[in-house]
């Protein structure tokens, strides 16, 4: 009997544990134990430049995503269009899904920058080519 119960005892182990591997092996990005993911509103503000000058976009709010927008090469595009190719490092965006931490992160990042004495352009982006 004590054979029977101990392979009844892994059987049962190897059912739960693959029942655990499949609920979090992709039944969509962030589903876990069947609950699907919500999409949320996301603020973002991005930032590139050179040293001594970077350009800053105001806060962008997007529509609900499950997953945040993706920026940064949209805003190194507009940059290298805008101001010359020299003005453009890439790009680079913070998002977050509270807008006030999004507001935090930009102040605090202009501050550095301007600890450094380098100057602040804030740009007209909104999100766009």
């Amino acid at each position: 009997m004590g054979n029977r119960f101990s392979l009844a005892l892994i059987g049962l182990v190897l059912v739960c544990t693959s029942q655990a591997w499949a609920g979090s092996s992709g039944n969509g990005w962030g589903q876990r134990n069947g609950i699907a993911p919500v999409a949320v509103a996301h603020y973002s503000y991005c930032f590139g430049g050179r040293p001594s000058k970077v350009y800053f976009s105001g806060v962008i709010t997007s529509a609900p995503t499950v997953i945040g927008p993706q920026l940064g090469g949209r805003f190194g595009k507009y940059l290298t269009k805008t101001y010359g190719f020299a003005s453009n490092d890439g790009g680079q965006c913070v998002t977050s899904e509270v807008m006030a931490d999004v507001v935090r992160a930009k102040q605090q990042r202009e501050a550095e920058f301007v600890a450094r004495t380098w100057t602040i352009v804030e740009t007209d982006w909104v999100g766009g080519e």
